[in-house]
């Protein structure tokens, strides 16, 4: 029994089944359609990244969660994720597509400078710097 499995489901009982894991998954009660509250649940702990812990950059953010709710999670995004970034996601956003090389952004990057050099309009690149825009923790 592994620390924090409040349903009993280890990973290597999972694993104890092989292929027919539906066996092991089907006696969990996310199949009969009740989540349990364990799962809904989190312990989050900081871990530092080096020695320096006077400053909370240092520091990581780990989630600890149920076996069960990881397996259930896993499966979900492997039935729905490929799907979602193919089909909802903007054209826009080239560089999240599968199969899809960031040379086209670069490219429309590339023709829209030229684009106002020859009309002489002011263009504005703008980079945001993600670490200082988003609280890190």
């Amino acid at each position: 029994m592994i620390h924090g499995s409040p349903e009993n489901v280890t990973p290597l009982s999972l694993r104890a089944y092989g292929s027919s894991s539906t066996t092991a998954q089907g006696s969990m009660e996310v199949w009969r359609f009740q989540i349990t509250t364990q799962w809904k649940e989190s312990e989050t702990t900081l871990f530092p990244k080096n020695d320096q812990r006077e400053d909370i950059a240092n520091y990581r953010a780990i989630s600890l969660l149920s076996v069960g709710s990881k397996t259930f999670t896993k499966i979900i995004h492997r039935r729905n994720m490929e799907r979602i970034l193919d089909d909802y996601q903007p054209v826009e956003q080239a560089s999240l597509r599968k199969n899809v090389s960031r040379m086209g952004s670069r490219q429309a990057i590339i023709q829209l400078i030229e684009t106002s050099c020859e009309y002489h309009l002011p263009i504005v690149p703008v980079f945001a710097e993600y670490k200082k825009a988003f609280d890190p923790v």
